[in-house]
């Protein structure tokens, strides 16, 4: 069979393709060129591609590195729950019009009631900037959403906005990337002064900045926030050819520090407008009977306006409360019951509360344990942990992934107070004033929950599975995605454990399994990585499980450690020991790994420690020992451990011993009982010249006054009130009265004269404290000292001389110091004796005629 097609046609088929193939050899060399370009654009093509998908690659590995997280994730995730015609106002006012266009308007700072609807304002204010400046390389526009739940460093923070002015603007990414010498390696994390100094450059090379900072007051971290606000005042005071802008939201209230005083204000307030493009989106939603009735509805629509008064989260409370009724009746009954003013919210969340226990037993249990955890989770859960969490069969050796609930229905029984947010794969409440709400109602709506929230951790820590201390590379990441919540629950029992102990049973089982306890502590400090057990395996900061089981006073896994072959020599960053923080009661571990047990006995813990051979003496970097840490803590029982198995109170070295001085630590800090055993104990003043030696009495008495100037401190009164007896002399016999007189502590000596103390005690020179007074031309001490009624102008010291007789003799003469025990080198000026002298001969002169009188 042919099909039209015989030999004859293929043999002249194969000479036409040769005759093609002589005659191509045979054309001029410009078609051959052209060939050939051909070619090498195709090949061009490719190579180009492949180098644009490299550079792509590598600048978002590069902003990745500069901050893991993308924020655009979030900020997409707010400006999308908004409707079309929410914030024209805003774009519309005055102030934010002048804030973008007027040169001289630095920063706008934006004050509203919670749940005005700051966040999606601040969202609509990015979205607005990013399409004005989009085609325009010289403007960058970079912005943060503070969340009450969140957790940020201010390096974070900083990071987070650079990547954004990177991210955001191609030209000024290449141009700071080219700067190697602004980036460190990559092996190493941006610290905050690299951070810092990119910033400075990239902002040198735009144009204009604008800053957006949502929340100020969600920041928790006030220390954090006074850090970005005096960096972003750095920022807005710029010269030059750069202009920086911030556009800041917060409550009202003082979140804005200095910069208040310095720019634009404006009041957020939801619109009617906003709140009526809400309520009239949501029409589909509403019950079918209510749809069918618009007079209802508008009823009830104007009902939702006045009684959220500007604030949308109201509005949207309200509304969901209405979404469960069943007849015209309920509803208007509901609708007359809206509140506006300051007990709205708690209205409005005390009905949802209600609405919540109308459900069925299990819907109400469900609600509670979610809002449970949202409430007083340590950190944000992500959704499948939260599913995991309110799963967990307190007590179960096993989890049962059929009691496993979606969460839709999580959202659903939770009636409106709760949001899942896709993006993030996390489920929250609704907002802040939700969680305070829940925070403060605790007793009335889950009085246990800290008990619940502390069952659920052991029994989930406690699975059998978790029997087997160490598990195969191939098993580590299938367990992690079955039992998602196992890093939160042993990252976080010792937080729950603080608020309870939980079911006795499940923490004493816990406890006595050693294989469970070993995962657990692995999984705590990172180690589940790693296939057999470490005891001395140490964190980032160089902290031991023994720093950790030592902080929290946990004296049984202290010896399970010790017994191991825990170091108990081990020094972390600073030269510090596990005994240093079981003296100082935990004060110093970070956040982050925390022990698997509440707060125990942290003497006990120092007693297997020392038993252990810890060293009592130790110094870290600052030259301090135990002794100083327990000291400055307050710790009172370890400093009286440490001084009974003869800790050095002095350091061999003065230099050292001014620094790190128990008795100074003590006093200065408050802690009264510290500072009257030191002294017993014999510990001395800080001493770095001779010149400058005061007794021991003394000085911890005056940074003990210091310390309590703001406060009545019983006390403070109480030692104050011994210091004139023998235990406070000093070698030379003088009381911290003689001391507190010749050093000019006004305080201190009123302090002291107010308890009762007699105010001529004498040394063995014979001088009392007006003497000391007089020697060092205390004027004030001595107008002080002449005023106390039972005051002796008239003593005499072993030298024979009066206090007049002796500020005359210094008056005439400042020469002869031979007999001033309270001479100090550098007094010239005889003006002070002169002033002494008038006062003492008015003293002398006023008795003298209450005496004539009498």
């Amino acid at each position: 069979m042919s099909f039209g097609f015989g030999v004859g046609d293929f043999l002249a088929t194969l000479q036409l393709a040769d005759d093609l193939k002589k005659r191509f050899a045979q054309a001029p060399s410009g078609f051959k060129a052209i060939s050939g370009e051909d070619l090498t654009l195709g090949i061009g093509a490719d190579i180009q591609s492949m180098k644009g998908h490299h550079d792509m690659q590598q600048r978002n590995e590069t902003l990745a590195w500069i901050c893991p997280i993308d924020a655009s994730e979030r900020h997409h995730k707010i400006i999308s729950s908004r409707h079309e015609e929410t914030g024209k106002w805003f774009l519309e006012s005055e102030e934010l019009r002048s804030w973008i266009s007027d040169e001289k308007s630095k920063a706008l700072l934006c004050t509203g009631a919670p749940g005005a609807g700051k966040t999606v304002l601040s969202s609509i204010a990015v979205d607005h900037l990013q399409r004005e400046f989009s085609l325009n390389s010289s403007f960058a526009v970079a912005y943060h959403y503070f969340h009450y739940q969140e957790r940020i460093e201010y390096s974070e923070l900083l990071s987070s906005l650079l990547r954004q002015l990177l991210q955001g603007n191609q030209s000024l990414y290449e141009s700071i990337t080219k700067r190697r010498y602004l980036l460190p390696p990559r092996s190493t994390r941006l610290a905050k002064e690299d951070i810092e100094k990119i910033f400075s450059v990239a902002v040198s090379e735009c144009s204009e900045v604008l800053l957006v900072v949502d929340a100020l007051d969600e920041c928790n971290d006030v220390y954090v926030r006074r850090q970005f606000l005096a960096w972003a005042r750095k920022l807005l005071d710029i010269g030059g050819c750069t202009k920086v802008k911030l556009l800041a939201t917060a409550r009202p209230g003082d979140y804005f520090g200095h910069l208040i005083s310095r720019a634009d204000t404006l009041e957020i307030q939801a619109s009617e407008g906003d709140m009526e493009s809400f309520l009239d989106g949501n029409l589909d939603y509403l019950p079918r009977f209510l749809r069918r009735k618009p007079e209802l509805w508008a009823y009830v629509r104007r009902q939702i306006l006045d009684s959220a008064d500007g604030i949308f989260l109201l509005a949207r409370l309200y509304y969901n409360l209405i979404l469960d009724e069943k007849n015209e009746k309920r509803v208007r009954a509901l609708g007359g019951q809206f509140q506006s003013g300051s007990g709205a919210y708690d209205h409005a969340y005390n009905e949802t509360l209600k609405r919540i226990n109308l459900q069925s037993s299990f819907s109400q249990d469900l609600a509670k344990r979610v809002l449970g955890w949202l409430t007083f989770s340590a950190r944000p859960l992500s959704a499948l942990e939260l599913q995991h969490a309110v799963a967990v069969e307190i007590g179960e050796p096993e989890f049962d992934g059929m009691n496993v609930t979606d969460v839709e229905e999580i959202a659903s029984v939770c009636c409106g107070l709760v949001t899942v947010d896709e993006n993030n794969n996390t489920v929250k409440l609704v907002h802040l004033t939700a969680q305070e709400y829940l925070e403060r109602t605790r007793e009335a709506w889950f009085p246990t929950v800290h008990e619940y929230l502390t069952n659920t951790c052991l029994t989930y820590v406690s699975f059998d599975v978790f029997e087997q201390q160490v598990l195969l590379k191939s098993g580590r990441q299938e367990h992690r995605q079955e039992y998602p919540l196992y890093r939160y629950s042993a990252q976080e029992l010792g937080t729950h454990l603080h608020q309870s102990l939980g079911n006795d049973t499940l923490l004493a089982s816990f406890i006595k399994n050693d294989a469970k306890v070993t995962r657990c502590m692995r999984e705590m400090f990172g180690l589940s990585e790693t296939p057999y057990t470490i005891v001395d395996s140490a964190t980032s900061e160089n902290f031991t499980p023994l720093f950790y089981a030592a902080a929290y006073g946990y004296n049984e896994v202290a010896s399970l450690l010790i017994d191991r072959g825990a170091n108990v020599h081990y020094e972390n960053a600073n030269k510090e020991t596990p005994i240093f923080f079981a003296a100082k009661s935990g004060a110093g571990i970070q956040r982050g790994p925390i022990s698997t047990v509440s707060m125990g006995d942290h003497a006990l813990v120092m007693k297997v420690l020392r038993d252990a051979g810890a060293n009592i003496n130790q110094e870290n970097k600052q030259w301090e020992t135990p002794l100083f840490t327990a000291a400055a803590n307050g710790n009172l029982r370890a400093v009286e451990l440490l001084l009974d198995w003869g800790a050095r109170i002095h350091s061999t070295d003065r230099w050292k011993h001014h620094l790190a001085d128990p008795l100074t630590a003590a006093a200065q800090k408050g802690h009264v009982d510290i500072t009257r055993l030191l002294i017993a104990k014999g510990a001395g003043s800080p001493r770095l010249m001779r010149d400058t030696d005061v007794s021991a009495s003394f000085w911890g008495l005056s940074c003990l006054t210091k310390a309590g100037l703001e406060r009545d401190n019983y006390a403070i009164e109480s030692i104050l009130k011994e210091s004139n007896s023998p235990s406070f002399l000093d070698e030379f016999h003088r009381l911290p009265l003689h001391w507190a007189a010749s050093r000019g502590d006004i305080t201190l000596v009123q302090r002291i004269l107010k308890t009762g103390c007699d105010p001529n005690p004498k040394d063995i020179f014979g001088r009392t404290p007006l003497f000391a007074a007089i020697c060092m031309g205390q004027v004030k001490v001595v107008k002080i000292l002449l005023d106390h009624p039972s005051i002796e102008t008239h003593i005499e010291d072993r030298l024979g001389f009066s206090p007049l007789q002796e500020s005359y003799r210094r008056q005439v003469s400042l020469s002869d110091v031979k007999y001033n025990p309270f001479y100090m080198p550098g007094i010239t000026d005889a003006k002070p004796w002169g002033e002494i002298t008038d006062l003492l001969k008015a003293k002398i002169g006023q008795l003298k005629r209450s005496t004539t009188e009498l």
